[in-house]
């Protein structure tokens, strides 16, 4: 199944479907992003934001984040974003901004 999207652009109403393999994604069960306890979740999360876990999780991480940055116009389309968020991730920059967070806590 295709996840709908409901796009308000200057005035206008686009819909579409999306998958994720239009985005170099395989598709998860439920049961693979699933969540645990909080202990278990945080550290899911600092390993997405890391990039030391791969699969399901981070690619969810990966393609939410891609169309965060389209509807914030950063990006002229959602899959332009998945080499910026990638490269943020890999390079410690979004880890070093969750840390500067925590530090602000």
């Amino acid at each position: 199944d295709e996840t709908k999207i409901f796009e308000v652009r200057e005035g206008e109403i686009y819909e579409y479907g999306v998958t994720p393999e239009q985005f170099g994604f395989k598709r998860a069960f439920h049961s693979e992003i699933m969540g645990g306890n909080a202990y278990e979740n945080a550290k899911d999360l600092k390993d997405i934001l890391s990039g030391k876990i791969q699969g399901a999780k981070f690619d969810i991480v990966v393609l939410n984040s891609m169309f965060a940055l389209y509807t914030a116009n950063k990006v002229s389309t959602p899959l332009k974003a998945k080499d910026i968020i990638l490269e943020a991730i890999y390079s410690g920059k979004v880890m070093e901004y969750f840390r500067s967070l925590n530090d602000k806590a």
